[in-house]
């Protein structure tokens, strides 16, 4: 029996939910002015309420999976491996690859 290894962040996307909390870049809106950063947020609030319930019942299947082992979440290395495996001007994918090298695992 193949145990998937996957967080729930993984499993949401392979279901089609990858952007269910919201775009990040509306963070970063330096020359929009108020109105428009309000109508960004009220959209994003209307998808995150919408996909709301998808969501919770999303959580329940995964921590179903998990439950029966059929699932597990990645260990705090093999989430590392994954980071530091992404673009190096990242400066998470950076830390993350100064922890493995600290710990001498490769990546």
């Amino acid at each position: 029996m193949d145990i998937s290894v996957m967080s729930f962040k993984q499993f949401a996307a392979s279901r089609g939910y990858d952007r269910f909390a919201g775009d990040v870049a509306t963070n970063r809106l330096p020359g929009a002015s108020e109105g428009t950063k309000k109508r960004i947020v009220a959209a994003q609030l209307k998808v995150i309420q919408e996909n709301g319930e998808a969501i919770d019942s999303l959580r329940a299947e995964y921590s179903d999976l998990i439950a029966i082992g059929k699932m597990r979440e990645p260990t705090r290395i093999e989430s590392l491996i994954e980071t530091a495996r992404g673009n190096s001007d990242n400066q998470s994918v950076q830390a993350a690859r100064r922890v493995l090298e600290r710990s001498g695992k490769k990546w």
